[in-house]
């Protein structure tokens, strides 16, 4: 900011005696080392990936995944790869959709799963190919149950979503979707079933 804001505005007062405008840019620059100095040490202090991340270990893989979950006709299909990424600070999805004659433009999504120190929650971001994103959190597993909570955005509209996701067995797992319904009571709309893909 404070080469844009030489070029743009102190540029006018070359070769004139206004001196206290370079003094101003002066001080500027000192706080934004101040504030570099000051932040720092909380850089370093996080030394390490929480261990709450272990909680989002099961999704590390490759996933086919179906809308509806239980069908021989499902609506949609798409590929889902988890990796840890980012020293390790987060988990990486990229979720790809199947190309069909039915569907000649597939839409991919990338996401970020970690954990939010400060919320003391799970937290879920993801961006999709269609303008579309969500963002998401979480407690914790509750046997073999995770509920996540937060807003979806499409359209240019905010509305709340709710995932539950359950794991079925160790390489597969079941998704419902809801949204609030008019009593403001959660309504399922879709459920997606995921097979993780294991080494031959």
């Amino acid at each position: 900011m404070v080469c844009l804001y030489k070029s743009n505005f102190l540029s006018k007062f070359a070769g004139t005696k206004r001196s206290p405008v370079k003094i101003i840019g002066l001080k500027s620059l000192g706080i934004g080392i101040a504030l570099n100095m000051f932040a720092l040490p909380l850089y370093r202090a996080q030394a390490s990936p929480p261990q709450e991340l272990e909680r989002l270990s099961y999704f590390a893989g490759q996933w086919i995944c179906q809308q509806p979950a239980d069908s021989n006709k499902a609506s949609g299909e798409f590929s889902w790869n988890v990796e840890l990424g980012l020293n390790d600070f987060w988990y990486l999805g990229q979720g790809s959709q199947t190309q069909t004659p039915a569907n000649g433009q597939p839409i991919n999504t990338q996401e970020f799963l970690g954990y939010d120190s400060a919320a003391g929650k799970l937290t879920r971001s993801v961006v999709v190919g269609n303008g579309n994103s969500y963002s998401l959190t979480a407690d914790d597993w509750e046997s073999d149950r995770l509920v996540w909570q937060g807003t979806i955005s499409m359209q240019g509209k905010s509305t709340p979503l709710r995932q539950e996701m359950v794991r079925d067995s160790p390489d597969r797992l079941i998704t419902t979707y809801f949204v609030l319904g008019k009593d403001d009571a959660w309504l399922p709309i879709v459920d997606e079933g995921c097979d993780r893909q294991l080494p031959e």
